[in-house]
């Protein structure tokens, strides 16, 4: 399916405005930011993860936005779909007990990072290899490009069929 052709920038919802308002005033405090964790046991094939993760990103205009001012008017500008590399944290050579500590303190730093919202992304993805053939995405991201719903009723059955289609 083509998308069809809209402009680059579009203006923000209200929920949007509020939250870029109060995000402005004080830009280095996390009350803001949100962070996810998805789980999968067993066999992983991150390359077909990465392939759709990338899909993802690119159908999903929301999570490759920036938010900048035009006008005097905060704008949404959405950005080319990106490649990511998606980082991987092999943690499997550790024990559980430190490869959980370990995983939570490094994503509880990306997640406390303030977020540029002229350049992005707005979203930090973290792939993390733990022992036993366990594997966790952890998501940090600005809540101007997350809500619950979507995540749940449409991002998330869409990554399974795209990663299980790759």
């Amino acid at each position: 399916m083509t998308p069809h052709a809209r402009p680059r920038t579009a203006p923000l919802s209200r929920a949007q405005e509020i939250l870029w308002y109060f995000s402005r005033l004080a830009p280095d405090n996390p009350v803001y930011n949100e962070a996810i964790t998805i789980r999968k046991d067993g066999h992983f094939d991150v390359d077909a993860f990465r392939l759709a993760f990338n899909e993802i990103l690119r159908r999903h205009e929301i999570w490759r936005s920036t938010f900048e001012v035009v006008n005097g008017e905060p704008v949404q500008v959405v950005q080319k779909a990106p490649s990511l590399e998606l980082p991987v944290l092999d943690l499997s050579g550790m024990s559980r007990s430190d490869a959980e500590k370990e995983a939570v303190a490094i994503t509880a730093e990306d997640a406390r990072l303030p977020y540029n919202f002229d350049r992005g992304p707005m979203i930090r993805p973290r792939l993390v290899r733990f022992p036993d053939d366990h594997h966790r995405l952890y998501l940090a991201m600005h809540d101007l490009i997350f809500d619950g719903f979507s995540l749940h009723r449409v991002v998330l059955p869409e990554l399974i069929a795209l990663y299980t289609a790759f």
